[in-house]
């Protein structure tokens, strides 16, 4: 069963633009050392936004480059970098070249990824400079803010049960670019629960009616999956846990019955 997402292209492009101009406006507020986290969560969260809408329509470009700034906002909205001139400036750049790359997916249906790779580059420099050391050895406990998992430090396998309401689709959100996102992480692999696969009778296209387990290898805190699903937590069953412990206190669970 498939969706036509070009249906939604332009009201990504519509939001993704406003994000834009809501991220350059915010981080021409910021200074050095300015810890503002209200400013630079909702960076983030813009940048968020545009790396999942990205990755729902298959402009991977566009998702990649967005994923590479969106790691050096949440160090900085974690404590675990601190805002700098350079970094402002950097971000500036990104914001301007992401206008740029939708501007020509928009027009033409392509991209130009030779400014968001060289800026990438100067990502990479920045972020091999190092973070600050004592937020580093603090950030699993920061990282839990919002969590019901009292064991949610890093863990390199995690085991994520996904079992979206059956009118999910008809909201734009496509399980695959959840998929997409969690296999940037680390190496995921995605198993259909056969058992929700509907009879031919039973059968019905405007409804998604499959779940799925998802197995993830990565040395990620938990809310950085709760991010990816965060769109439809209140349209689905979510379980996530670490497969190698046994028990069920470990891990979270979030459900809507």
């Amino acid at each position: 069963m498939t969706i036509d997402l070009s249906q939604f292209h332009q009201v990504f492009y519509d939001e993704s633009f406003e994000g834009l101009d809501s991220m350059e406006e915010l981080l021409l507020s910021l200074s050095e050392g300015d810890a503002d986290n209200e400013a630079v969560n909702t960076i983030f969260r813009a940048a968020h936004s545009i790396k999942g809408g990205s990755a729902t329509f298959g402009f991977s470009a566009v998702a990649e480059f967005t994923h590479i700034l969106e790691s050096l906002l949440d160090e900085m909205r974690e404590g675990q970098r601190e805002v700098t001139t350079e970094a402002i400036s950097l971000l500036l750049q990104s914001v301007d070249c992401l206008r740029d790359m939708l501007q020509s997916l928009q027009e033409n249906g392509e991209c130009d990824s030779t400014t968001s790779e060289e800026l990438g580059k100067k990502f990479l420099a920045m972020s091999e400079g190092g973070s600050n050391e004592e937020s580093e050895n603090d950030s699993s406990g920061s990282a839990n803010n919002g969590s019901t998992n009292s064991g949610s430090a890093n863990s390199d396998e995690w085991l994520i049960a996904f079992k979206p309401e059956s009118h999910i689709l008809n909201n734009g959100n496509e399980p695959l670019r959840m998929f997409r996102e969690l296999a940037m992480m680390g190496e995921c692999k995605v198993k259909l629960a056969e058992s929700s696969v509907p009879k031919w009778g039973e059968f019905q296209p405007d409804e998604l009616l499959l779940n799925w387990e998802v197995f993830l290898k990565a040395d990620i805190d938990q809310e950085e999956i709760d991010e990816v699903f965060e769109w439809v937590i209140d349209e689905c069953e979510l379980t996530i846990t670490h497969p190698e412990k046994n028990d069920s206190d470990e891990g979270s669970e979030e459900t809507k019955e």
